[in-house]
This record gives C-alpha cells, sequence and structure tokens, in this order.
C-alpha cells in the first residue's frame, strides 16, 4: 500500500456525474480508468430510454413481441422482477409511460425549467414481464414500458467495483454514480472513508458524516430532479399505485448497507412508502442496514442502528 497513491477521475454517463477514486500506482490507474468509463458509457447505450437506438427503446418499441436480449439486460430485468416482489410492487420498472406523462419525456436538463403535461396513465390490467432466461428473450405487454435508470446505477456501480477488485486486486476504491457509492479498503492501516450526507433543506448545515471502511450508500430524493408544470411541481419518484409523483412525508432517504442495488431500490421504497410504512418494510426487509430520512417538515429520522455516523 506504500507504494499508491489516491487517482480521481470524473466524467457524465447515466444522465449523471461518475466519480472514481482509486488508491493505485500510476501506471494502473491509466489502465484502468478507460476501463471504468468505457464501462459506463457502454451501460449508458444499452439501457438509457433517451437514446433511440439504445437496447432498452428498442425493447419498450417492441409492442408486445418477444425480443432477444443481451446477457445484462437480461440480468438487470430479472434482478427489477426480483426487487418488484420483495417490495410488494412499490418497486416497480413499468412505470416509465407514467414518467413521460408528468412531463419527464426528455433528459433532465431539457425539462427541469418547466414541461407540458399529458394524460396520466393507469397502470395496465396485467403487469407481467415475460422472460425466458433459457432462450434470453423478454416480452413486454402492448401497453408496457420498462425505465431502469435507478436499478441501472446500483448494479453497474456494483459490477464494476467487484471487477476492479477481483480483476485488478484494487484493494481501496470508490465509486459514486449520482449518489450511488460502494467504497471497499482491504487494509486496516488506511483511514476509512467518510461520506458527507447533507441535509436537503438546509445544505450548509446539520451535515451528516459516515464513515466506512466498505460498504454501499444509496439516496433517493424527491427534490434533485424537480420540474414545473401547469398543474405545479413534479418529481421522477413515481408511485405506482397512484401512477403519479409521490405525496409522502419522506422526501429524502439515504441508506447505508453492504449492496449499492439493494441501497438504491431500498431508499426509493421508503421515500414512496412514507416515514412509517417505510420504516417498518425497511426493518422487515433489511434489519442490518442503516437510514438516515428527511421529512417534508423538516425532521430527520434514523432508521437502524446509526453506528456509522462520526
Amino acid at each position: 500500500m506504500s507504494n499508491g497513491h489516491y487517482w480521481l477521475s470524473e466524467f457524465r454517463a447515466l444522465n449523471t456525474g461518475i466519480k472514481a477514486c482509486i488508491y493505485c500506482s500510476e501506471h494502473q490507474f491509466s489502465n484502468l480508468i478507460p476501463e471504468v468509463q468505457d464501462w459506463f458509457v457502454h451501460v449508458d447505450r444499452k439501457f438509457s430510454r433517451f437514446l433511440p437506438d439504445s437496447e432498452l427503446t428498442t425493447l419498450n418499441g417492441s409492442k408486445g413481441k418477444a425480443v432477444l436480449v443481451s446477457a445484462a439486460m437480461l440480468e438487470v430485468i430479472e434482478l427489477a422482477e426480483y426487487y418488484k416482489k420483495k417490495t410488494n410492487g412499490i418497486f416497480n420498472p413499468l412505470i416509465l409511460q407514467a414518467l413521460e406523462s408528468a412531463g419527464y419525456s426528455q433528459s433532465y436538463e431539457l425539462i427541469k425549467h418547466g414541461c407540458q403535461l399529458t394524460k396520466t396513465p393507469s397502470m395496465p390490467e396485467s403487469e407481467d414481464i415475460y422472460i425466458d432466461s433459457s432462450m434470453k428473450t423478454v416480452r413486454l405487454g402492448p401497453d408496457h414500458k420498462l425505465d431502469l435508470g435507478g436499478i441501472v446505477k446500483g448494479w453497474s456501480v456494483d459490477r464494476i467495483s467487484v471487477w476492479l477488485k477481483n480483476e485488478w486486486h484494487i484493494n481501496r476504491g470508490m465509486i459514486n454514480a449520482g449518489g450511488d457509492l460502494f467504497v471497499w479498503s482491504d487494509s486496516s492501516d488506511l483511514e476509512p472513508w467518510t461520506i458527507e450526507i447533507r441535509n436537503p433543506l438546509n445544505p450548509k448545515q446539520g451535515t451528516e458524516r459516515l464513515s466506512l471502511y466498505r460498504g454501499a450508500i444509496a439516496t433517493s430524493s424527491v427534490l434533485g430532479r424537480q420540474w414545473k408544470t401547469s398543474t405545479g411541481q413534479m418529481h421522477h419518484l413515481i408511485d405506482p399505485r397512484t401512477m403519479l409523483p409521490s405525496q409522502s412525508d419522506i422526501i429524502q432517504c439515504t441508506v447505508i448497507g453492504s449492496n449499492t442495488t439493494d441501497c438504491e431500490i431500498a431508499a426509493k421504497v421508503v421515500c414512496i412508502l412514507g416515514s412509517e410504512e417505510g420504516t417498518e418494510w425497511l426493518m422487515n426487509q433489511y434489519p442490518d442496514v442503516q437510514s438516515i430520512c428527511y421529512t417534508s417538515a423538516g425532521d430527520k429520522h434514523f432508521i437502524g442502528n446509526p453506528c456509522l455516523l462520526k
């Protein structure tokens, strides 16, 4: 570890900022960082709903026909189905039409200052995604469209972190994709990573600091992606029970655990369910995680044991 240095690379992909901070030699860094960047660009081109030639756009336009998909697409869709069952449908990848109807039909930087609404869709009678793993095909209902943005962020962070540790033998690093991050450190002679979680209503005060040697953190918020419409403010966290932006009392939830994808889904579900129901669900499904939630009234709630707070 004495021959290493911290190296930082920042770039954009997945419609968000990506940071890779790695403790290694200069030679290692110069070789692996292009691979890290290429990974996120590859994921973006495959899963973006804003690119007309992405694999997800092709699947969403299949009009009820079975489509041969890549191994990565199959893996993420099967993962989405797993989380849909685990959350009793509160996480639901079939909310793209609701997002578009709320105005989020283009990349966020194009709509954040205002947009037009369309009629709010109802959830189709059949919510099934038909997956044939042996044939690597997926069939959506004729009225179905997938949004995989959130789950793909967590999944891509988990995948690249494992690759860096196992293939490149990087024993200390951080990958952060728009707030979905994973850190690791296999050496006890270095300080733990310190991650700051800011109060969304008062960013200059009330910052919580998390101390981790290894683990995952994900934050979901109704404030990060908002836009104006003729009927009021909208945001991107769709409640599948209403097909409208969530109206719970939670405006931001950060979950700390061992898996970035778990944390991403859990934070979103708590935001949608609200403080009372969300706390019960999180403790039942993920009893080993910690969480920090902020409400619209300015209250802060800790779920689990906040032993990671400094």
